[in-house]
């Protein structure tokens, strides 16, 4: 009994957590006077429509648990649909649900890999059935299906495009891996994804049903069939993975969708809300009846669970990796009712790659690494963020920016780490290769985007790839030049493409880091200086003719403009920031100021960090910090100097990315760049092997 009342409160917990979260990103003044006249038996029809749809959910998850060889009971599948959704609420979606879900199937014999394909599957299907259905609402509204493309359209066809590239490139370089997964697939495989299509289409038409109740009582005028093709707008946007368990998206796209046939915006907020709370709540009764009596390991072969779970788990360790270093080049932006969110692609995939390495790990022992003591390096630096975090809370409070963007996102970058480690350990050659070759196809369309751009086909923009930022572009084609220069093929094609992108960026910090790279390459790998000289030459080559002879201009000047280009206003914000930084340092030289301090009190027009990654450091972590932060690289950097020039391709890219990142980071902080993070754990973990003598030994006289 005992038992029962601390899981029926702990339900009752996260439900008010829940609502927390969702009353703080939604503005409730909008809806509170349509709240006040609604009766009791508004919310019976929606209720039982969400209670039908979860059931539908249930029986998906149990098809598609069982089809993997995890054959979970109602009851549990039940508990995992109910325990996932308030996980999402509670933290973004996918994450929040991955966590909730593992920790209840690890108790039912299902590893965490487990767990991630029976996930990942389900959010397929429904994703595919949600799309369909929001297609066929656009089309019933509008009649055709258009894109603005002033207004996002054309963004939104790059990334499209850009993507298919990615994939493609993914499929050629690890053409055998696809061909033999692909010659494993059967027909009951295939039955058991139309079988999920099925049960998602279910999901989706209950659902449906529970928004045009709500909506028709609040609208009795609005036609039925206009208020189903409207709500399943609003359907899709809630259920894209980039909020707590769709709150803020879904009200913003219910007001958009509800207001075009006729729906006040206080009537479509509720709506919204609505079921919104009725998911939650009925999550939760869920959630409190499938603990209501102790249910014991289900009953799997002893033989049969290790061996799959086994199979699962390598079959993510070697195809998650591979996907974040194709994906991390595609930064994008959402808008959403308060502000645009910015994520990685690679970023859900890095996550769990970031989870699945700690629990192998857990199992077989730390891993070994280039460097001894790299565990203690990594929890000394996290101590430190702990530190400076509460540190800066003591005199800024909590902010967005210490705790998500700063805090949160140190261990985003340690999984990122954790992805390249795990990347490398499938194959540091081809894993190298995915990443130059998805880099070259990134390269090749902004080159041909500009062209159009220049001869007016599409609007002329910087020369930022998918990075969104022209200084994140050069630094991710900076690691790109490092990498083709330890690669044994295509190294003029990789060298010669990430030069001209630096160039083109009109990044004047990457420019010079991508000299120091060139000249350390030089000094540093034997033999090779003749195809630096040769690739340097190609690249200005190019450049001249794509910019016809130094003419084509980049965001309105020329190529030659941008090189030289001096910005006072601009290049004297950032001196600022520096100098600002080095006397918070001054005021706090030991513990430093605080994570988010910096930028909390920054009191310019707009928000800016500190222009140098060293600065940054002592500014808010102090000189404590920067020994924790530098002390490993200074380590890196000593023992691969000692090999100098008998090194292997890991050694070489680890002085290459450390000089590269040490010359650009003067000028901007770049600690927080997601690919120096995958590039790093994949050197790391290559341990060089001495090599063996094979002459014969001397004779002892």
């Amino acid at each position: 009994m005992r038992n029962k009342i601390v899981k029926f409160g702990s339900s009752l917990a996260l439900l008010a957590v829940a609502f927390y979260f969702a009353a703080r990103d939604i503005d409730t003044s909008h809806i509170s006077q349509t709240i006040r006249q609604l009766s009791p038996a508004f919310f019976l029809a929606p209720t039982i429509a969400i209670m039908v749809s979860s059931l539908f959910a249930a029986l998906r998850v149990r098809s598609i648990a069982r089809s993997i060889g995890y054959p979970l009971t109602f009851r549990d599948s039940i508990a995992v649909v109910s325990l996932g959704q308030l996980g999402g609420a509670l933290f973004f979606q996918i994450f929040g649900q991955l966590m909730a879900r593992g920790s209840y199937l690890t108790r039912r014999n299902v590893p965490f890999a487990g767990t991630v394909i029976i996930t990942g599957q389900e959010r397929i299907a429904a994703a595919l059935v949600s799309l369909s259905l929001a297609v066929v609402g656009a089309l019933y509204l509008f009649h055709q299906l258009s894109f603005d493309l002033t207004a996002g359209g054309l963004d939104l066809i790059r990334i499209v495009i850009g993507l298919t590239f990615a994939i493609v490139i993914l499929t050629v370089v690890w053409r055998e891996h696809v061909v033999k997964a692909a010659s494993s697939i059967t027909w009951a495989d295939t039955v058991g994804v139309f079988r999920a299509i099925a049960f998602s289409t279910a999901v989706q038409v209950t659902m449906l049903t529970a928004y045009v109740t709500a909506a028709k009582a609040l609208a009795p005028a609005c036609e039925l069939t206009d208020l189903a093709a409207a709500a399943t707008l609003v359907m899709f946007a809630a259920s894209i993975p980039i909020s707590f368990a769709g709150w803020g998206v879904r009200e913003m796209s219910a007001v958009g969708a509800l207001g075009t046939i006729g729906m006040s915006a206080p009537a479509a907020l509720t709506v919204a809300v609505t079921i919104g709370a009725l998911s939650i709540i009925c999550a939760t009764l869920l959630a409190a009846v499938s603990f209501t009596r102790s249910k014991k390991p289900i009953d799997v072969p002893k033989r049969g669970t290790p061996e799959i779970g086994a199979r699962h788990d390598a079959v993510l360790s070697a195809t998650l990796p591979i996907l974040v270093a194709c994906l991390v080049f595609f930064q994008i932006h959402v808008p959403t009712n308060t502000t645009a969110i910015n994520f990685n692609v690679a970023d859900p995939f890095t996550i769990i790659c970031g989870v699945l390495f700690l629990l192998q790990a857990w199992r077989a022992g730390a891993p070994k690494w280039r460097i001894s003591g790299l565990e203690l390096h990594i929890l000394a630096c996290t101590a430190i963020m702990t530190i400076g975090l509460f540190i800066g809370a003591a005199e800024i409070g909590f902010t967005t920016w210490a705790v998500v963007n700063k805090y949160l996102g140190w261990f985003v970058l340690l999984a990122y780490g954790a992805a390249g480690a795990m990347a490398a350990r499938v194959d540091l050659e081809k894993t190298l290769l995915t990443f130059a070759a998805t880099g070259c196809a990134v390269v090749v369309f902004a080159i041909a985007d500009m062209l159009l751009g220049r001869f007016g086909v599409v609007n002329a923009h910087f020369f930022n790839g998918f990075a969104q930022n022209s200084n994140a572009f050069a630094f991710l084609c900076l690691m790109m030049l490092a990498v083709g220069l330890t690669m044994k093929r295509y190294m003029l094609t990789v060298t010669t493409l990430a030069l001209i992108a630096i160039v083109l960026s009109g990044s004047r910090a990457g420019m010079g880091a991508a000299l120091v790279v060139l000249v350390t390459a030089s000094f540093l790998i034997p033999g090779i200086w003749r195809d630096v000289i040769m690739s340097f030459t190609l690249a200005a080559l190019s450049i001249y003719s794509l910019t016809l002879g130094g003419t084509l201009t980049l965001g309105g000047k020329s190529i030659v403009e941008t090189m030289t280009f001096v910005r006072p206003s601009s290049d004297a914000e950032h001196w600022t920031t520096v100098k600002d930084g080095l006397q918070m340092f001054l005021a706090n030289m030991v513990w430093g100021a605080g994570l988010g301090r910096f930028i909390a009190q920054w009191t310019g027009a707009y928000p800016l960090i500190i222009h140098n990654s060293a600065v940054w450091i002592l500014a808010e972590f102090g000189i404590v910090g920067a020994i924790a932060f530098i002390s490993p690289v200074i380590r890196i950097a000593a023992q691969e100097f000692a090999r100098f020039r008998n090194n292997d391709a890991a050694g070489y890219l680890l002085i290459l990315m450390i000089a590269g990142f040490g010359a650009m980071s003067l000028f901007h902080e770049l600690l927080y760049q997601r690919v120096l993070w995958f590039l790093l754990g994949a050197t790391l973990i290559v341990v060089k092997k001495p090599k063996v003598s094979t002459e014969p030994p001397k004779k002892m006289i």
